[in-house]
């Protein structure tokens, strides 16, 4: 089995980081990402491979999950 996972928003915040708290100055972006790369360690300590793909491309985010061969795509 393999899961395709797919923070949103783009990576490093360009251009659309997503809500931005005005006070800490957290990204949706980078938490999106830290959940991505989470799961993305359980998962393969479980024995599921798994591709990890940000992108601010829905583009190019459909032709990385429909080249990975994953069988479950997750959009974080």
């Amino acid at each position: 089995m393999k899961v395709f996972l797919n923070p949103g928003h783009a990576p490093g915040g360009h251009p659309d980081p997503g809500a931005v708290n005005s006070e800490s100055g957290l990204r949706e972006c980078d938490v999106a990402l830290a959940v991505g790369q989470s799961a993305e360690s359980y998962l393969n300590a479980a024995g599921v491979a798994t591709e990890l793909f940000q992108s601010d491309s829905l583009e190019e985010i459909c032709e990385a999950a429909n080249a990975s061969d994953a069988d479950i795509f997750v959009s974080i």
